[in-house]
Formats: structure tokens, C-alpha cells, sequence
């Protein structure tokens, strides 16, 4: 299973990624801490690669995912927010413990999709999440704001 370092997931949870995320999501966003230069950078980017990823949605309806996948993706894409900031406000021990529940959280998500599209959506965000997880604070919060992005707007 995945292995996440003290260090990279105090940058990736303690360094206001999470913040930058709230930003980027009209579902959460009254909850969101207040806005950084890095929040507000990240928020831009966030919007570019969503309308990047809205215009590429617009593929033909044979590649769409199935309502059912759609169901479980939409889930997952609603409440990564609120799950990565919580895990933002707690100590590394339990933060490193979060992380990995939700990344197995995540392969049983996974697991329950049937679509070749919904799982490959799903592998992203979760390579993403991991990735995240070993990069510094300005890398994470491109990583994560991209992925959430693609997550999004994968069903419309």
C-alpha cells in the first residue's frame, strides 16, 4: 500500500492546500478558509483546467460514464474537500492515518465502478492524491486543483 512521509503530508496537508481547494469549488464554498495569493492562483489555474476538461466532455456520448459510475464519481468529487481539509486541522499521526483510509476509501470506490472511462477518472484522482502527498506545497496544490478539476467535470 501507499506510504506517506511525515514531512510530505505535513506540506501537502498543513500548507493550505486544502484552502486553495475550497476556493475552486462553488459545493463547499462556504466553507472555505479565506483567500490567499496562493489560494487565488491556485483558483485560477483550477478554472483553467476545468473549462480545458468541460470542452473535452463534450466527446461523443459513447464515451460518456454510466449514470451509475457518474453516481459514485460525483461522491468522491464532492466530498474530497471537506476530506482533505479535515485531515488539514489534525495532528501528522492521525492526518497520515486519514490519508490512507481515504486512499482506500478510494480503491473501493473504484472497485464498484464498471466503466473502463469511470475507473480510469478514478485512477487519476487517485494517483493524484498520492502524488500529491510526496510533492512540495506549490506542486501539491497544482496536482490536487488539476485532478479535482478532471474529477469534476468528468460527469456533467
Amino acid at each position: 500500500m501507499f506510504k506517506v512521509t511525515k514531512p510530505a503530508l505535513t506540506l501537502f496537508v498543513a500548507g493550505g492546500i486544502c484552502a486553495a481547494l475550497a476556493a475552486c469549488s462553488s459545493s463547499n464554498s462556504s466553507s472555505a478558509p479565506a483567500a490567499s495569493t496562493t489560494s487565488a492562483s491556485a483558483a485560477a489555474s483550477a478554472a483553467s483546467a476545468s473549462a480545458a476538461a468541460s470542452a473535452a466532455s463534450s466527446a461523443p456520448a459513447a464515451d460518456a460514464i454510466p449514470a451509475a459510475d457518474c453516481t459514485i464519481i460525483k461522491q468522491v468529487s464532492s466530498s474530497a474537500i471537506t476530506t482533505l481539509t479535515t485531515m488539514q486541522a489534525e495532528s501528522k499521526a492521525k492526518a497520515s492515518a486519514d490519508m490512507t483510509t481515504y486512499l482506500s476509501q478510494l480503491a473501493a470506490d473504484k472497485a464498484k465502478l464498471t466503466s473502463a472511462k469511470g475507473k480510469s477518472v478514478l485512477s487519476a484522482w487517485i494517483a493524484d492524491v498520492q502524488k500529491a502527498t510526496t510533492q512540495s506545497t506549490a506542486d501539491a496544490t497544482t496536482t490536487i486543483t488539476g485532478g479535482l478539476g478532471a474529477l469534476a467535470s468528468a460527469c456533467p
